[in-house]
């Protein structure tokens, strides 16, 4: 049962996040309209790419639990992604060092947890920019997870440069 849910994180990753479809060629086939909306289709099994993919991943390697939540098989998911592509995968790994705390947008460390209103209280995952021109609210994760992206970029155009926000 895990080797399945390792196969659907890689094919999500390489073939996008849409698990069902309608033009699935397996799955429940049910006669009438009114009961196919029950079962969903079978997810595609995608072809074999042939052209090269390049995975940004984050190389933040957590204990077992932080804050109480399970920590991503993240060790298990690159080896089934090398397993999963062969010689069309590369992988790099990105440093995570402050990622989640400068905005995408504005590339400023200038970013505070959302209060809300009625409780007083600091949402951790939720972050506003509080940059005059920018002002953006984020999801801190999202927002990291476009850093990362924004910092392979530049690496891979500048000759493994960081861009300069990141700089340890």
């Amino acid at each position: 049962m895990k080797n399945l849910g390792v196969h659907e994180i890689c094919k999500r990753f390489i073939h996008g996040s849409v698990k069902y479809d309608e033009k699935a060629t397996t799955g429940v086939r049910t006669s009438t309209k009114k009961e196919n909306r029950y079962y969903p289709s079978a997810p595609i099994d995608h072809e074999k790419r042939s052209k090269k993919t390049i995975i940004a991943f984050g190389d933040g390697m957590f204990g077992s639990s932080l804050r109480g939540n399970k920590s991503a098989p993240v060790r298990m998911i690159k080896k089934a992604l090398k397993k999963y592509c062969g010689k069309q995968l590369d992988i790099c790994m990105v440093d995570e060092y402050l990622t989640s705390q400068i905005c995408n947008k504005c590339k400023t460390r200038n970013v505070d947890n959302v209060v809300t209103a009625k409780s007083k209280r600091r949402v951790h995952t939720v972050l506003q920019c509080k940059q005059n021109n920018c002002n953006i609210i984020w999801n801190r994760d999202i927002m990291a997870a476009h850093n990362i992206l924004d910092i392979f970029l530049f690496a891979a155009k500048n000759k493994n440069q960081r861009l300069d926000a990141f700089v340890r």
